[in-house]
């Protein structure tokens, strides 16, 4: 949306990003709406009919992903953005930086902190969309 949207000179990119911020706040309010009150366990309980062990474990991955949709409206709008400006490399560079982060985050979490692999996966994307995030912010300046 950001590629078609930005205009040729980004001239409608104060939109784009007031419309990326926005979403992805909302998005991430409604989830951590969901999973930090009584709603997350009706919800993983009640309405998904998950047993109670891994009711309990998807509301734990829930909570390390809470902030998930708003690092991927913010990492969509900037690549997005990149691509207009005919950036494609940083866009690359980021999807590696964000891959091995996620393989790294994932070894350490797994290896030197003992996490159980679910709870390790999920602390593993965030780290990684963070610093996939983290590279496009430097790469867009």
């Amino acid at each position: 949306m950001a590629i078609s949207l930005a205009g040729e000179h980004q001239e409608h990119r104060p939109e784009l990003t007031r419309f990326a911020l926005v979403l992805g706040l909302l998005l991430g309010g409604a989830m951590a709406l969901v999973v930090f009150t009584p709603l997350g366990p009706l919800w993983f309980g009640r309405v998904t009919d998950l047993e109670p062990e891994l009711a309990g474990l998807a509301l734990e991955m829930a909570g390390i992903l809470v902030l998930f949709p708003p690092l991927s409206f913010l990492t969509a709008l900037l690549r997005g953005l990149l691509v207009v400006r005919r950036r494609t490399r940083a866009v690359n560079r980021a999807a590696l930086v964000e891959v091995a982060g996620v393989f790294a985050a994932l070894w350490v979490g797994i290896h030197l902190l003992d996490l159980a692999g679910a709870h390790a996966a999920g602390a593993a994307l965030v780290t990684g969309r963070l610093l996939s995030l983290g590279w496009l912010l430097r790469s867009s300046g």
